[in-house]
């Protein structure tokens, strides 16, 4: 995915020449890989994939960057208030 920096792919964007959709589906889509089983390891619970990307947050805007975190916050205090 682009990331700001314009190391990305696939146009090597940087910055505001990289759309705002494209900036949201490239968080979600990180969130859901490192949250997701794969063949060479375990799934990532949603607080740790939240660790992990603020190693990168760097990678989108700040504005992206901050809804995503609460947006992921909220729901996961949703669910584990249903599973108390």
């Amino acid at each position: 995915h682009e990331k700001l920096d314009g190391t990305g792919y696939p146009d090597r964007l940087r910055g505001d020449e990289i759309p705002l959709g494209a900036q949201v589906i490239g968080i979600v889509d990180v969130f859901d890989a490192l949250t997701t089983t794969r063949s060479y390891r375990g799934a990532m619970s949603p607080e740790e994939a939240l660790n992990e990307m603020e190693r990168c947050r760097h990678w989108w805007r700040a504005d992206v960057y901050h809804a995503f975190v609460a947006a992921v916050g909220a729901a996961s205090r949703e669910g584990k208030q249903s599973a108390a």
